[in-house]
């Protein structure tokens, strides 16, 4: 079976975590990419193994279409990661559809393990 590269999309507007999670992420078989917006993005998710967002992306500027999305694309995990990071955040955001929620702590050792175990076929 041919080991085929997962794709990954990551809605956010820093910049410098963006790219740091992009070098993370280059020895491993997984492509990234990232756009500001995810409206552009609607009518290709098919392409994609597991959408990252921004919580406050989702859960305020993309609230409707991240609702839409998770009627029509029911099997593509939803990961929220956050700055800052409280309890109220990591609730809502779960409670927006995310899978899981993730700081951006850039603790590169313990996400990625996370990201592959949501981009393991069931």
């Amino acid at each position: 079976m041919k080991n085929e590269r997962k794709k990954i999309l990551l809605i956010d507007d820093e910049i410098y975590w963006d790219s740091s999670f992009i070098k993370a992420l280059l020895d491993s078989n997984i492509e990234v990419q990232v756009n500001r917006d995810f409206k552009a993005e609607l009518n290709h998710l098919n392409k994609y193994d597991l959408l990252v967002f921004d919580s406050f992306y989702a859960t305020e500027v993309f609230k409707d279409e991240i609702d839409r999305v998770k009627k029509s694309h029911p099997n593509i995990p939803f990961i929220f990661v956050s700055a800052h990071y409280d309890i109220d955040d990591a609730l809502n955001s779960f409670r927006h559809g995310a899978w899981y929620y993730l700081r951006k702590d850039i603790q590169w050792n313990k996400t990625i393990p996370i990201l592959n175990e949501y981009l393991i076929p069931a």
